[in-house]
């Protein structure tokens, strides 16, 4: 079992597969972009894959979706969502009006796609959204899985 790592590693990079984190080393590679493809996908395939893959098992807000392709099999979706409250837009871009930023809330890619393939995704990603008049994107990161615990209320970390 890989032990828990840096996510600042620049060595490996974090999955998740139903909930569960898993590590690839960066130097596997092997990311052929020509094998992939970033679309927008209706929302409802969207859910249903972050729903089934991120630790959170939850789905945001979501003002568009995109997934990953490799020929027709989904294999990463990438979320642009309305975040909690609008200073996450507005602080960072005070000029940018409403419907000009947006929240990255969800990034998930299995395993099987190769290491290397978060930043070519992020590269489409902002082409994609700049195409829809998205001027800004800020992201959040959290390298801790958060559990809610229903009956109790809480949330475990």
């Amino acid at each position: 079992m890989l032990e828990q790592l840096s996510l600042f590693d620049p060595a490996f990079c974090q999955r998740w597969r139903g909930g569960n984190h898993t590590w690839r080393p960066v130097h596997e590679g092997g990311f052929d972009q020509r094998r992939y493809r970033l679309e927008p996908v209706p929302e409802a395939a969207a859910r249903r894959f972050v729903a089934e893959h991120h630790y959170s098992k939850s789905f945001p807000a979501a003002r568009m979706s995109f997934g990953l392709l490799e020929g027709d099999h989904l294999v990463g979706a990438v979320v642009l969502g309305v975040p909690m409250h609008p200073a996450v837009l507005t602080k960072p871009f005070p000029t940018l009006g409403p419907g000009r930023a947006a929240e990255i809330s969800r990034l998930v890619l299995l395993d099987e796609v190769p290491s290397n393939a978060e930043s070519w995704l992020l590269g489409r990603l902002f082409r994609l959204a700049a195409d829809q008049g998205i001027r800004g994107l800020v992201a959040f990161s959290d390298p801790m899985p958060r559990i809610l615990v229903p009956r109790l209320g809480t949330l475990i970390v």
